[in-house]
């Protein structure tokens, strides 16, 4: 099985020749210094917006009839756009957020990331497209965590857009985020860029 390494953010790769049968691809994504599996990144298909997540050891697979474009989404990495290839099996080398060894400990938020997706839920408010069932799906929104764990507006950016309300309002629920705890290192707080997807979904009518 041939394996394709993939260390840019952005790789082209040539089109398939004929054919429009749909296939099934199988990827792994890795850690570029390491080698180790990366589990739980969104991957997702940009012409369908199928969404899939890596597991345990890094495989995801996604059903493709041309050469898609996938975006990769993981709390410690850099986002990635990468066409997938033309083989049915591949690997994607991931990057970490700032350049290796420059960060020795990652920003959290207070109490770790379950506890962030705890205030976006509590702090939310749903948009009227999203409750009126027009629009539904993720925002991937980067961010940057100062050495003092603030966050800036000015470095709050979408990656993925989802509607111009949606987008909004995660920009508005990340830049109200109460501090963060600074990565680190050497021992000294540092600046790391971190980019997360935040959810919006219309909730459930329960029929009586």
């Amino acid at each position: 099985m041939r394996s394709f390494l993939i260390s840019t953010a952005v790789l082209s790769l040539a089109s398939f020749a004929s054919g429009d049968a749909q296939r099934l691809v199988t990827g792994r994504l890795v850690d570029k210094e390491t080698g180790q599996a990366v589990k739980d990144a969104e991957v997702t298909l940009l012409a369908t917006g199928e969404k899939t997540t890596s597991n345990s050891m890094g495989f995801f697979q996604l059903k493709v009839d041309s050469a898609f474009t996938i975006a990769i989404a993981s709390f410690e990495y850099a986002p990635m756009k990468v066409e997938i290839p033309t083989a049915d099996n591949f690997k994607i080398e991931l990057v970490g957020r700032l350049p290796p060894g420059s960060v020795e400990k990652s920003a959290e938020f207070p109490g770790g990331i379950k506890e962030f997706y705890a205030y976006l839920s509590k702090n939310l408010r749903l948009p009227r497209e999203v409750r009126e069932g027009k629009a539904s799906g993720r925002v991937l929104v980067e961010f940057v965590v100062d050495s003092t764990g603030q966050i800036l507006p000015q470095d709050v950016n979408i990656l993925q857009p989802l509607c111009n309300t949606c987008d909004a309002e995660a920009v508005r629920l990340v830049r109200g985020s109460p501090d963060w705890i600074p990565g680190s290192s050497r021992g000294k707080p540092t600046r790391q860029k971190i980019a997360l997807p935040i959810t919006f979904m219309a909730p459930q009518i329960i029929k009586r």
